[in-house]
């Protein structure tokens, strides 16, 4: 099956709608928005201040995502990709690829989770033809994105804060 490598361009936010999405580019142009609940932006958020060289937030070393990595790495399991795919209607689904030697095996994975495991670990993100196709075909069809256009929103991750999270 062929794939489509996918970059994390950041979190947008819309100023309307107040929706909260990640962007995904590909290398063909198009744009994959996902979704993000409150809990999912502040997760992924963390991750990417890191990745752009931003203070994180307190609760990255306490994370979901550290744990993952210090579980793993002492094993010699790496992750080795993430796989989104399409999964009816609008629904994306994640599959993370591990290694351990000579050995391959996936596993599904909430897809937030995934993304933001990719972006701890620094690892590739690609979109399966299916996805690939369905996007396509949506933008062929004059279908909005969940999210409105770039011009739109605003980039969220470098004015948000850990109270931007709070209940």
């Amino acid at each position: 099956m062929a794939m489509k490598e996918m970059s994390i361009k950041g979190i947008h936010r819309c100023r309307k709608a107040c929706k909260t999405a990640l962007v995904l580019d590909s290398s063909a142009g198009w744009k994959l928005w996902i979704a993000l609940t409150r809990e999912e932006a502040h997760r992924i958020a963390s991750e990417l201040r890191v990745e752009g060289e931003h203070p994180a937030c307190r609760c990255r070393t306490n994370s979901l995502y550290a744990l993952i990595e210090g579980l793993l790495s002492p094993v010699g399991i790496t992750i080795a990709s993430v796989i989104l795919d399409a999964s009816g209607g609008d629904m994306v689904v994640a599959t993370v690829k591990m290694r351990a030697g000579a050995l391959d095996t996936a596993a599904a994975c909430h897809t937030a989770d995934a993304l933001a495991l990719a972006i701890r670990l620094r690892v590739p993100v690609f979109a399966t033809e299916t996805l690939v196709k369905l996007v396509e075909a949506k933008g062929a069809k004059g279908r909005q994105d969940p999210v409105p256009a770039e011009g739109e929103t605003a980039s969220w991750l470098d004015r948000v804060t850990p109270i931007d999270f709070s209940l």
